[in-house]
């Protein structure tokens, strides 16, 4: 009889196990299908800012180098040097040649 109630008791804790993880599972789905809106939005919002981040620096660049074009000698070095400055970190890889060779010229 005690072994009965033994492999009873085993077979009662292993379904309990599966019912809590079909319970969790099931949780899991309804929590991402609430919260997973939520998260989504939050990435899109970062990447949008991302990418008008870099197109905003990339505007600003473009500006700065029509500005040097037109600017005396004391302009053109104050130009270089908020070049530098501003752009010194920034990722540029995916700017144009044209505004490439520009930081090459400003010396980045």
């Amino acid at each position: 009889m005690s072994a009965s109630k033994t492999i009873v008791a085993w077979l009662a804790a292993i379904m309990g196990i599966l019912v809590l993880m079909f319970l969790l599972s099931s949780w899991g789905m309804i929590s991402k299908s609430f919260f997973g809106k939520w998260n989504e939005q939050i990435r899109y919002d970062i990447q949008k800012e991302s990418q008008a981040h870099r197109d905003g620096l990339q505007r600003n660049l473009s500006n700065m180098q029509t500005d040097y074009l037109n600017a005396d000698a004391a302009g053109k070095a104050a130009i270089q040097a908020a070049v530098r400055h501003q752009y010194s970190q920034a990722d540029t890889s995916e700017f144009p040649a044209h505004l490439q060779s520009f930081l090459a010229q400003m010396g980045l």
